[in-house]
């Protein structure tokens, strides 16, 4: 009938707009891996254009970090990058040193990536947690993110079963990488399932 198919009109129409606002709006979603579904098979070997190291100064790789995660435009300003430190810091600086790693430039020496493989409680399970993976713009694409995400997996498959990260929907290229080394899309009700189906859907255009 007409009215039916006015209906169906409008729901697809709702679909629509939803997925659309999807794509707008930067929207936080969740993963995570059980590391036996882990392949270190497939883990890149290291490039020989950078090398990785773990946290070494306080006050320099505080400041490392921050000028990463300023750049890739994870933090509004310097003020909440000392915030966001100061509340990894809250455990300890010492465990910085073991958890925290950077990717620095063979060339210029220069601080290009960081990754830190912390830990933390999610769906009620206290499990590793993958923090804060960024790289400077002008170095991606050369398996700098690949080999930090290997290094804290390496880590955290030491003490935990299970691994978390929480990203956003804007964040495809990140999730392409999570997806390859066997991190799964948290889906808890229809608005995660529309979210990620959204998401896969571009990254598949990618």
């Amino acid at each position: 009938s007409i009215s039916l198919t006015i209906k169906l009109c409008i729901a697809n129409a709702i679909v629509f707009l939803d997925r659309s606002m999807m794509v707008e709006e930067k929207i936080p979603v969740s993963m995570i891996l059980d590391f036996e579904n882990y392949i270190p098979a497939i883990l890149p070997k290291f490039n020989d254009s950078f090398l990785i190291r773990h946290f070494e100064n306080e006050q320099l790789d505080k400041q490392n970090w921050v000028d990463i995660l300023l750049e890739c435009d994870e933090l509004k300003d310097s003020n909440e990058g000392d915030h966001r430190f100061s509340q990894l810091s809250l455990e300890g600086v010492e465990k910085l040193f073991s958890q925290m790693f950077f990717a620095i430039d063979s060339k210029s020496n220069e601080t290009i990536g960081t990754i830190t493989g912390w830990h933390g409680e999610f769906e009620n399970v206290f499990m590793g947690r993958i923090h804060w993976l960024s790289v400077r713009p002008q170095f991606q694409n050369i398996g700098v993110a690949s080999s930090l995400l290997s290094t804290a997996l390496a880590l955290l498959s030491k003490s935990f079963y299970k691994v978390y990260l929480n990203t956003s929907n804007k964040n495809l290229i990140a999730i392409k990488l999570y997806i390859k080394f066997g991190f799964k899309p948290v889906i808890s009700n229809k608005a995660d399932a529309m979210i990620w189906d959204s998401i896969l859907q571009r990254i598949d255009s990618l």
